[in-house]
């Protein structure tokens, strides 16, 4: 009996060797490829994964199965695919939208790992093994995006307003691709300072409408206008930068009455016409002052301050005496200032004036002649004419009769 006991237990320890034995070399996974169809991708494009392995174990004391798994640069895993514990000699592919991955990106270039993983676990324990069988590293490249100002001016003068489109694009992609639905901030700075600020979203052609007005949104100066995309999971995080400079609006003249030559005792009377363009509308200057200087070379020889009227006008009238005053002058130079304002630039215009001044004895030595020659022609008339008037009343001999 002891024997038959002895026997059943040997019998029975044999075959838990025997099952260990064939635990130990049932399992077996072998990966015959694993690829992708490229190295390098977008954030919005899908990676292709293809996998061909065998697996082979025993399902009576084991589980078994392989995986796919994608981690990022923290060993992260941000997806992995469904683990087949199918036995025999499988091939399986997968498409992964990159998209749809919980990834930060907050670099332009990131790296992803694929990895291939088999696993197991023999029943009635507590060890589950996994082994890495391959990795495939893959790099994730932010887009590029591209910015184009349509009808943008770089320099205008106060008053005038500044419209113009915005268009964002990606220039590495086939035939261009819009930044359609993308949020864009958009800012302008002066001095260092922001005085404006706003957000737009792109339509489906990637652009943006932008409306400046010079006076709401601008300072004298130079202008930054500043777009910038930020916090973007396909596009790298970009600014573009473009410099508009305000300027003061110009002043136009036009001169309505000025006699360029003025003789003896003639007044300098003159009017001209003051205005600016604002909001592409003729905008008199009204009551602004005007500087009148009168050169002599280097020397003033007068000065005033004129006032223009409610439409513009400015009226000048100097009398003869401030500009006759010099004998020997023959040019003066008139120079009429406008000292400019906080949006009116400073205007200058200058004029030149001749001055026929003949000098008195001049005058009066050519009256005497005149006057002397007008005499001689007069006693030559009236002795002309007493000559024939006498030589007319003398009688022929024939015409003589003798009465008695």
């Amino acid at each position: 009996m002891k024997k038959k006991l002895i026997f059943l237990i040997l019998i029975v320890s044999l075959i838990e060797i025997l099952s260990i034995s064939n635990f130990g070399i049932s399992f077996e996974c072998n990966l015959s490829y694993i690829e992708v169809d490229r190295n390098n991708y977008y954030p919005d494009e899908t990676i292709k994964i293809n996998a061909s392995w065998t697996l082979d174990y025993n399902p009576i004391n084991e589980e078994a199965y392989i995986q796919v798994r994608i981690s990022d640069d923290f060993d992260t895993v941000v997806w992995n695919s469904s683990k087949y514990d199918e036995i025999g000699n499988f091939s399986k592919n997968w498409s992964v939208n990159i998209n749809f991955l919980n990834l930060t990106l907050k670099n332009y270039t990131n790296y992803l790992y694929i990895k291939f993983v088999s696993g197991y676990h023999q029943i009635g324990t507590m060890d589950i093994i996994s082994n890495l069988l391959e990795t495939i590293q893959v790099k994730i490249r932010k887009r590029i995006p591209f910015c184009q100002l349509i009808g943008f001016k770089d320099q205008i003068n106060y008053g005038d307003s500044l419209i113009f489109q915005a268009r964002f694009f990606d220039d590495l992609v086939e035939n261009n691709t819009f930044l359609n639905n993308q949020l864009i901030s958009f800012l302008i700075e002066s001095n260092n300072s922001t005085i404006f600020q706003s957000n737009f979203t792109t339509n489906y052609l990637g652009r943006i409408d932008i409306f400046i007005s010079s006076i709401d949104h601008l300072n004298l100066g130079v202008n930054n206008l500043i777009f910038e995309l930020e916090k973007n999971i396909v596009y790298n995080d970009s600014k573009f930068q473009y410099e508009v400079l305000l300027e003061k609006n110009p002043i136009l003249i036009d001169v309505i009455s000025f006699k360029e030559d003025l003789g003896n005792e003639e007044d300098l009377i003159m009017e001209l016409f003051y205005y600016s363009f604002f909001n592409n509308t003729v905008t008199p200057l009204k009551n602004q002052e005007i500087e009148l200087v009168i050169l002599d070379n280097k020397n003033i020889v007068y000065s005033q301050v004129y006032t223009t009227d409610l439409l513009g006008i400015l009226s000048v009238a100097v009398p003869y005496e401030f500009i006759h005053s010099n004998k020997n002058i023959k040019t003066l130079k008139l120079n009429l200032i406008f000292n400019g304002s906080l949006y009116l630039e400073n205007r200058t215009l200058s004029l030149n004036l001749n001055i026929n001044i003949q000098e008195v004895e001049n005058v009066i030595q050519l009256n005497f002649v005149l006057f002397i020659s007008i005499l001689v022609i007069i006693s030559l008339i009236s002795l002309t004419t007493l000559f024939k008037f006498k030589n007319g009343e003398k009688k022929l001999l024939p015409d003589i009769t003798i009465r008695y």
